[in-house]
């Protein structure tokens, strides 16, 4: 993994993400849901 001059940033507001999903879904088949669709969504940035 490569990491660019803001890529602890990009870390950064991917840890705040994964805890604000933390807080708001309850089930962990929707926080899994919510972790890949975060993941793709954050390798398409990364590819563009």
């Amino acid at each position: 993994m490569g990491l660019e001059p803001r890529g602890g940033l990009s870390v950064k507001k991917t840890n705040w993400f994964l805890a604000k999903i933390s807080e708001v879904l309850k089930t962990e088949e929707d926080k899994c849901r919510a972790f890949v669709s975060l993941m793709a969504h954050h390798l398409n940035l990364i590819h563009e």
